[in-house]
């Protein structure tokens, strides 16, 4: 083997063995990024837990006062007050879920879901003889609609601008 061959399998050789170093020293960088992101993202989100955790207890058990303070302060006025009870309607894209729903006399609070696809959704709730007793937009950021009622015994329809001829009948039936 000539010199000038020797030198160039040494070079070769020397070559190789640098981009393996350099190979290595990336693979290495990449793991000691990724294993440090990891740590910090670990203890980052354990004390986000920890406090929203907190938080929400702390909430949970504010919400329980205020309940009952609300409570009490209404059985004081009205022996027989409590809480409203709730009706949930969900639109869907063939209209909405419950065609006829029948309720008595008190209180509630309607919930309408917008999960028809639609961007706005534009819910009316009138008597059956025409007159609206409640119109509301909704825009897409919104969603869902929610409304306490009082209603008066009779019939109701409710409906969906997009789609009038989907409707929902209500009934409200004395106490």
């Amino acid at each position: 083997m000539t010199s000038q061959a020797r030198h160039r399998l040494r070079w070769a050789n020397w070559a190789e063995r640098e981009r393996s170093a350099k190979l290595t020293i990336a693979l290495l960088t990449v793991a000691v990024i990724a294993c440090s992101t990891s740590v910090v993202a670990s203890r980052l989100y354990g004390s986000y837990s920890r406090r929203s955790a907190e938080s929400v207890f702390d909430s949970a058990i504010r919400g329980e006062r205020e309940t009952r303070e609300l409570n009490k302060s209404a059985s004081q006025r009205n022996p027989q007050a409590k809480l409203a009870e709730s009706l949930l309607l969900t639109i869907t894209p063939s209209g909405f879920d419950l065609k006829e729903i029948t309720v008595p006399a008190v209180p509630f609070f309607l919930l309408v879901e917008n999960r028809s696809g639609l961007g706005e959704m534009s819910v009316t709730l009138q008597r059956e003889t025409g007159n609206i007793v409640k119109a509301a937009r909704v825009q897409r950021e919104e969603l869902d609609w929610s409304e306490l009622l009082d209603l008066t015994p009779g019939r109701y329809v409710i409906s969906e601008a997009s789609h009038p001829d989907q409707v929902c009948r209500l009934t409200v039936t004395p106490k």
